[in-house]
């Protein structure tokens, strides 16, 4: 019982796998996946000019937050 478990699973993963090898000779496919790299670079991009944005934001209250509290110690 577990012998013929263990086969399928090979079987499967290797009917996967060569589906998987011939998709990825397709020119096709090659041009989907470099659209979809492209557009991720492009989000991640994005992404990064958001957080850079917080990021500056947060500097500047806390650099606001120094300064009220050197005037609240006088």
């Amino acid at each position: 019982m577990i012998f013929n478990k263990k086969l399928t699973i090979f079987a499967l993963g290797s009917v996967v796998g060569a589906t998987l090898m011939t998709a990825l000779k397709s020119e096709k496919f090659r041009k989907s996946c470099v659209k979809l790299i492209g557009k991720g670079m492009i989000l991640q991009n994005e992404a990064m000019a958001v957080l850079e944005s917080a990021k500056e934001a947060a500097d500047d209250m806390v650099a606001e937050g120094k300064v009220e509290n050197k005037k609240a110690q006088k």
